[in-house]
């Protein structure tokens, strides 16, 4: 089972690579977002320059969702930005019980 710092470590390397086409800016995990589930974490992240410096939307990282990372497995799987469609997966086929309301 991974702990929290060794799941951290994978999506960051895997930003490191991800960073090497980006001209001098770099691909940063947002903490303050990451989400912890009983299978996993689901960690956020931006581009430094748009996070940290100056928020000029010539620095948005177009396709940057979430990605999961399975405690038992170090699976990495990205997730659905609009909603964590992967997350209710692996609650379903953990068997974890979630009460959702229908707003219909």
């Amino acid at each position: 089972m991974l702990t929290f710092e060794e799941a951290r470590k994978i999506i960051s390397d895997r930003l490191v690579e991800n960073s090497k086409s980006l001209d001098g800016d770099s691909l940063v995990i947002l903490d303050h977002l990451t989400i912890e589930k009983p299978y996993g974490w689901i960690f956020y992240y931006d581009s430094q320059f748009w996070h940290n410096q100056n928020r000029d939307t010539k620095y948005i990282y177009a396709g940057n969702v979430p990605i999961l990372v399975d405690k038992q497995t170090g699976n990495q799987i990205p997730c659905n930005s609009g909603n964590n469609e992967i997350a209710y997966e692996y609650e379903e086929k953990e068997k974890m019980w979630n009460l959702f309301f229908d707003r219909k």
